[in-house]
């Protein structure tokens, strides 16, 4: 298990860097697409971003919004995901809104 979401932000609160898995809305194959991302927020998202801001980081979804806030709607809502440092997640946030 050499490639799980945990390995890799474990990797990158290492090298002070940022795990982002974005939302895909421009594929070729137009099935492939996940306008709200492909993480589970309950399951995924929720857990990386505790422990990113339990590490002084954060995290938010497509929108800008801080994962640790959004309400579930359903036990397998997806969603985008940027996690990292406080600083490089707020830049994200800007670029996203901007």
């Amino acid at each position: 298990m050499t490639d799980s979401l945990m390995n890799n932000a474990f990797d990158m609160a290492l090298s002070s860097g940022m795990f982002m898995y974005p939302a895909i809305v421009n594929h070729p194959d137009a099935s492939k697409n996940r306008p709200k991302g492909k993480l589970r927020l309950l399951y995924e998202a929720n857990v990386a971003a505790f422990i990113a801001k339990e590490a002084g980081g954060m995290a938010i979804d497509e929108e800008g919004n801080c994962i640790l806030d959004i309400i579930p709607e359903e036990p397998h809502q997806r969603t985008a995901l940027y996690v990292g440092s406080k600083e490089l997640v707020e830049s994200i946030r800007e670029r996203l809104k901007g």
